[in-house]
């Protein structure tokens, strides 16, 4: 259920192996108008964080329910780049004029 989010919905998807085969549709969320740039998952599994043209990245929930958990947004140009600190707490995204940002993202 995706109702914590609006005009989202999440999709379960089967297939993998070869580079041959075409990408699979895990997840939609019509909350970002322009194309998305990054997804990153984070090494603890439990969040993915997505950045878009839109000079935001959005955190999620990564389990069934695709919850979003917050929005990182002070980005100037599109988000290019994210990563994830080991323990999962830190985010750190850089847009397209190279700027580099640091959140905090323990939930």
């Amino acid at each position: 259920d995706c109702s914590a989010v609006p005009g989202c919905a999440a999709h379960t998807a089967g297939g993998g192996g070869g580079s041959a085969e075409a990408p699979v549709e895990v997840f939609r969320c019509q909350q970002r108008v322009s194309p998305l740039t990054v997804v990153r998952f984070s090494p603890d599994g439990t969040k993915v964080a997505v950045g878009s043209e839109d000079k935001v990245v959005d955190i999620y929930r990564a389990d069934a329910s695709y919850n979003r958990l917050g929005v990182c947004k002070f980005h100037r140009e599109a988000v290019a780049h994210v990563d994830w600190s080991l323990d999962s707490k830190i985010l750190r995204s850089n847009d397209e004029k190279e700027e580099l940002l640091h959140w905090s993202v323990a939930v």
